[in-house]
């Protein structure tokens, strides 16, 4: 079988990675404006959530772009996106680059997980599944997604998830029982 490249990360959705919980994002902030505060909160007038493209106004950078930069730079074959909040804009342009994909939203939120495969590499080989994970209810997801390798016709079966974030409250165990079940019975 020929050699292919998988990425998965978490993108923090546009609305998402905010100077509220990852203070190092003042960094990317105008100068004057990161240098004025040292309360990071709403409260104190800094904002929610990073800017996402020049529509939104003068910032160091906008996260789209660089995302998406990123994003091509590793060259992957097959791409997990989690916290995607924008999967319509991931769409369009990777699908430029000649991907296709499949999305699900998490549970009553506005992110969710995608799988993006390369066309020429890869086909989709079977319906994309979904899993709601049962703790904690109605909050994570994986989606899992059988791809066929057009050089060699075997099957990949490439799963997207985002594991409960607190691993003090104890559902990360539970999460990934369920998702090896999930995988056992897909394979």
């Amino acid at each position: 079988m020929s050699k292919f490249r998988v990425a998965h990360f978490n993108i923090l959705g546009k609305n998402m990675a905010g100077t509220m919980w990852f203070h190092y994002a003042r960094d990317f902030l105008p100068p004057a404006f990161a240098s004025q505060h040292w309360d990071w909160s709403r409260a104190a007038g800094f904002p929610r959530n990073l800017a996402w493209r020049p529509e939104d106004g003068p910032a160091r950078f906008h996260r789209l772009q660089v995302l998406l930069a990123e994003i091509r730079s590793l060259n992957a074959d097959v791409i997990c996106l989690v916290e995607l909040d924008c999967f319509a804009e991931f769409q369009d342009l990777l699908g430029q680059d000649g991907y296709d994909a499949v999305f699900y939203p998490r549970p009553g939120k506005g992110d969710g997980c995608g799988i993006f495969w390369r066309r020429e590499v890869f086909s989709a080989a079977a319906p994309s599944r979904l899993l709601e994970y049962a703790h904690p209810p109605c909050d994570r997801m994986a989606l899992a997604q059988v791809l066929r390798h057009t050089a060699s016709k075997l099957p990949l079966l490439v799963v997207s998830t985002h594991l409960h974030w607190d691993q003090q409250a104890g559902h990360q165990a539970s999460e990934a029982k369920e998702l090896l079940a999930l995988v056992s019975d897909m394979t």
